[in-house]
């Protein structure tokens, strides 16, 4: 059967299709950027022209509208949202656990599976790139856009930005900003 329906496919149609997925599954983790639309998504496929091309398209719909649903309502992506809008709080691994309804040990695990890293990684990588977006595009002081992206210690922050980027505040915001 696997090999009659490889036939009925355009490989150039099934390579396109499946590295689309891909990206869209990947977008479900994402940390940043536009929520994924599953029917923007699929306007971007190529255009199926046979029958089975049609039936495949519609199966994977299906499939990937429940899967993005189940990201959608889980206490890990309910975490991760948390930390994407409101990023400036003063999270505390047990705090975040209660605002979604699990314990601290439940949510790190869930988290990890979700996003590939722990819940405090993942708040310093936002903190990041946001510091990163006001290093570049504005005249703040360094000290305020550290207290911006949620941090009340500026060395805490040097050091997070450091470690992430490989680049201090100031040599960063140098390199960066347009002349």
């Amino acid at each position: 059967m696997l090999n009659d329906t490889a036939l009925l496919l355009r490989p150039d149609w099934a390579f396109h299709v499946a590295h689309a997925v891909e990206r869209f599954v990947r977008t479900l983790r994402d940390d940043g950027g536009e929520p994924p639309y599953l029917d923007r998504f699929l306007t971007t496929l190529p255009v199926p022209e046979r029958e089975l091309e049609h039936q495949l398209l519609q199966e994977l719909r299906q499939r990937l509208a429940n899967l993005a649903h189940q990201y959608a309502n889980t206490p890990a992506e309910r975490a991760r949202q948390l930390l994407l809008d409101k990023y400036q709080q003063p999270w505390t691994l047990d705090g975040h656990a209660r605002a979604v309804g699990r314990n601290r040990t439940t949510l790190q695990e869930a988290f990890r599976r979700l996003t590939r890293t722990s819940v405090h990684r993942f708040l310093v990588q936002r903190r990041v790139s946001v510091a990163k977006q006001l290093l570049a595009g504005s005249d703040l002081k360094v000290s305020r856009i550290a207290q911006e992206v949620g941090y009340r210690s500026h060395s805490a922050f040097a050091r997070h930005f450091k470690s992430l980027t490989g680049s201090t505040l100031m040599t960063y915001r140098q390199t960066k900003r347009p002349s």
